[in-house]
Parts: C-alpha cells; sequence; structure tokens
C-alpha cells in the first residue's frame, strides 16, 4: 500500500481557513478521523494531506502543496523549507504545535524547498479579491467608508486611512491583506503600513511670493 504525503507548515489553521474560505474542523482529532485535508497543529500550525505519495519528487511534493493551499503557501513561516512527512503518522499526541511536530518527526521526515506561489497569482488573487467570506465583509466595510472615499477622491490621506483600518482588523483580516499585497507587490514590507508617518512638508503660502504682500 503506497503512503501518502503530509506537508508541515507554519500558518495558523485559523488563519489558512479564513484565507481559504474552508470550514474549519472542532479539534486535531476530528481532523485526523475524518482525513480532512487540514489538520491543525497547535495554535502555530497546519499539516495539509497532499494525496501524493510520500516518496514523490521535491517538486512534484512542492506543486502538490501549491495545488492544496494555493498561494497561502506565502505565509509559511519556515527559513528550513516545508517538512514532509507521512501522513498516516499524523496523531494527535504530536500535534500541539508546530516545533512540537518538527521536532517528533526528526529524520523521519524530507525537508524540501517552499514552492514559489507567485507561480499561482493570477487565478488566487482573483479568487480572494472576489471570494466570500471575511474578505468580503472587509471590502463591503471599505467601500461604505466615508473617509476612504474621501481619501480617495483627494479629500484625505490614503495611508493614514490605511494605517488606520490596519488597526481595526482581525489578525485574520491582516494576513489576507499581507497575501494579497504579495500577490501584487511581491515581498512588500508589511511594516511598511505600521510606519510612522514621514513628515508633511508645511504648504507654501503664494502671498510670500508676492512682491507686494504686506504692503
Amino acid at each position: 500500500m503506497t503512503v501518502d504525503a503530509a506537508a508541515l507548515i507554519k500558518v495558523p489553521y485559523s488563519t489558512l481557513c479564513t484565507v481559504l474560505g474552508v470550514e474549519p474542523v472542532a479539534s486535531t482529532a476530528e481532523a485526523i478521523e475524518t482525513l480532512a485535508t487540514f489538520v491543525p497543529i497547535g495554535t502555530d500550525g497546519t499539516a495539509c494531506l497532499l494525496d501524493v505519495p510520500l516518496a514523490a519528487s521535491p517538486d512534484e511534493l512542492g506543486k502538490a502543496l501549491l495545488g492544496v493551499v494555493s498561494h497561502a503557501v506565502s505565509l509559511h513561516d519556515d527559513p528550513r523549507g516545508v517538512l514532509i512527512v507521512p501522513d498516516t503518522a499524523l496523531s494527535v499526541e504530536h500535534l500541539s504545535a508546530y516545533e512540537t511536530a518538527v521536532k517528533h518527526f526528526g529524520e523521519a521526515g524530507e525537508w524540501v524547498p517552499a514552492p514559489d506561489a507567485e507561480a499561482d497569482v493570477p487565478a488566487d488573487l482573483a479568487a480572494l479579491m472576489g471570494g466570500g467570506g471575511a474578505l468580503a465583509g472587509l471590502q463591503q466595510q471599505l467601500a461604505g467608508d466615508p473617509r476612504m472615499m474621501a481619501a480617495l477622491g483627494g479629500g484625505g490621506d490614503l495611508l493614514q486611512m490605511a494605517q488606520q483600518l490596519l488597526t481595526q482588523m482581525t489578525p485574520e483580516q491582516q494576513a489576507q491583506i499581507e497575501l494579497m499585497a504579495k500577490s501584487m507587490f511581491g515581498h512588500l514590507d508589511p511594516s511598511v503600513l505600521g510606519a510612522p508617518l514621514p513628515p508633511q512638508p508645511a504648504a507654501d503660502d503664494e502671498d510670500d511670493d508676492d512682491p507686494e504682500f504686506g504692503k
């Protein structure tokens, strides 16, 4: 019998479900019992069933992961790459946290390079922008906010508006915004929107240049 692969990614399960529009399960045990594609790993990771043989090449495993999590793979936060393990070896006791799972599988797993999500941008970006869930609600909120309309119309500071909106977003919404930013602009530093605004130059007083001013 062929053993299939599972990929451990350092992306919170709740964030991944929100970004992909997947209904989360109640527990890790339920995900394993029902053979769900995504299995929670504590609060900071997710195991993804790839439905390809464990013996597949690193390139095939990467493509399978990209096919499962789409552009959300760019949220994976581990410079070592992606750890591939037997999907039959997933158990609740070893999935309490991402690093706990990594340590448990050890040499039984195989590190492969994280796939390049940029190759999957067009379809996924369209899905994110046109999809439902939290992102759709966020879009409606932005569209109906008079401050945003004023900023877009030149009546306000768009960057300042974006900073204010970020502070009001949930972590899942912030993850979606970061994902879209990476899709459109590449490796955009997400701290840009959170950085203090640069000092604004004082407006020139046209009367200062008038030789008759003050007479």
